[in-house]
């Protein structure tokens, strides 16, 4: 991703264009991803673009990103979504958590 950010040379204010240089459309980005994860072997998720766009959201919160920069890059309004995505992986944390030390047949 930096690299290609590097690469360009404009002052567009979106992050994915076309080869022509206009902003990439929803369903364009759908299929690059699509793409991207076929290449990876990646399967069993339903939607991987939305699947992505969350992961890096709740990852970039973990790190200690900026709520704005996320919210910007991310393309939210409001903080709602991204307030749902931390929670949602702060649960899952939390049942990895839990699971870590379950022994089921412990006297």
């Amino acid at each position: 991703m930096l690299r290609y950010l590097q690469y360009r040379d404009d002052n567009l204010d979106c992050v994915w264009l076309t080869r022509h240089g206009a902003r990439l459309s929803c369903e364009g980005i759908a299929r690059d991803f699509q793409r991207l994860f076929k290449w990876a072997g990646i399967e069993g998720v339903k939607d991987k673009a939305h699947a992505f766009r969350r992961t890096w959201a709740a990852n970039a919160e973990r790190q200690g990103v900026e709520r704005q920069y996320i919210l910007s890059v991310g393309g939210w309004n409001d903080a709602a979504m991204l307030d749902h995505y931390t929670r949602q992986m702060r649960e899952e944390e939390g049942a990895v958590d839990a699971f870590r030390d379950f022994k089921p047949f412990a006297r």
